[in-house]
Parts: C-alpha cells; sequence; structure tokens
C-alpha cells in the first residue's frame, strides 16, 4: 500500500511540473508587461511585445558572408540569453541576435532565453 501511495505522489508531481509553463507575463506598476522566466522566441513575437520585436528585427540589416563565416560552428554551441523585456537595449538588440541565429540556421531548440 505504502509503495501505490508514493507512485500517485510522484506521477502527480511529475503531473503538474509538466503542465506549468516555464515563464509568466507580469505587469509593472505602470501597467507594462513583461516577461519572466525561460521564453521562446514565440513569446517575443506575440502581440505584447510584437510591436518593438517587428520593428528591431526589420532594421537590422545582416552581412551574409559573415554569417557563413561562423554558421556551421556556431551549431556546435548551447546559448544562453538573458534578456528584459522592458529594457531598451534587449529589445534593440535581441531580435537583431535572432535574425542572425535564424540566417545562420541555428538550432533553436539550442537557445535558451531567460
Amino acid at each position: 500500500m505504502k509503495l501505490k501511495g508514493i507512485s500517485l505522489l510522484l506521477i502527480m508531481v511529475v503531473t503538474t511540473a509538466v503542465s506549468q509553463q516555464s515563464y509568466q507575463e507580469a505587469k509593472d506598476k505602470n501597467g507594462n508587461f513583461a516577461l519572466v522566466g525561460h521564453i521562446g522566441v514565440d513569446q517575443l513575437k506575440a502581440d505584447t511585445f510584437k510591436e518593438w520585436y517587428d520593428v528591431f528585427y526589420e532594421y537590422h540589416e545582416l552581412d551574409q558572408s559573415q554569417i557563413d563565416a561562423f554558421a556551421a560552428d556556431l551549431k556546435k554551441h548551447h546559448i544562453l540569453l538573458f534578456m528584459g523585456t522592458w529594457c531598451s537595449d534587449s529589445q534593440r538588440e535581441v531580435p537583431a541576435f535572432i535574425k542572425i541565429l535564424e540566417q545562420a540556421e541555428f538550432p533553436m531548440e539550442q537557445l535558451k532565453i531567460v
């Protein structure tokens, strides 16, 4: 009986952990939204952040010869990117960085954004 109880508890914990989002959308005191936690590119492209993401994504022009020079080696790495959706530097640079990664055909499952 004790083993069944432990098994049931383990199943409940695993199910709960898997069903939770890895990020939260929060509001500051001025009503501005921010993402907190492990996010994906899809959350940055969503309606809440789309206005600044799209502008800076399109603004940056890429040098394909430079990207070609490092693209193969880049795929060997995992990238941990820290940003703030409220931060003007992050708003300007992260879309450009994502655009470079996409152009280099970087495996996006190897990118973690916090």
